[in-house]
């Protein structure tokens, strides 16, 4: 299951790859083109959820236990200093679209 999680993961990734910033948000903007994201990612989380299943591992506590090791490892304070301000003025341009 791993790997046909590795397959739909490229599958989404064919959509952005080769696509600069403002090109992936024009693509966002046609219903289309965000019908098929939208159904690779279903087909991302479908396999996810099936290989926890098949694992027993109960995704909602370790999506939990992950997000608190990632505030403990990356401080939010700790973060924005080691971004670069490319990288910041970057995140701001998503957030904004």
């Amino acid at each position: 299951m791993a790997g046909s999680i590795c397959i739909e993961a490229a599958e989404l990734l064919e959509h952005f790859q080769w696509k600069t910033d403002e090109q992936a948000a024009e693509m966002l903007d046609q219903p289309e083109q965000l019908e098929r994201i939208s159904d690779e990612l279903a087909d991302v989380v479908i396999y996810c959820l099936g290989f926890s299943d098949t694992l027993s591992i109960d995704v909602s506590k370790a999506v939990y236990r992950k997000l608190q090791k990632n505030a403990e490892k990356y401080p939010p304070k700790a973060q924005e200093s080691r971004r670069g301000s490319k990288e910041r003025d970057s995140a701001k341009n998503v957030r904004s679209t």
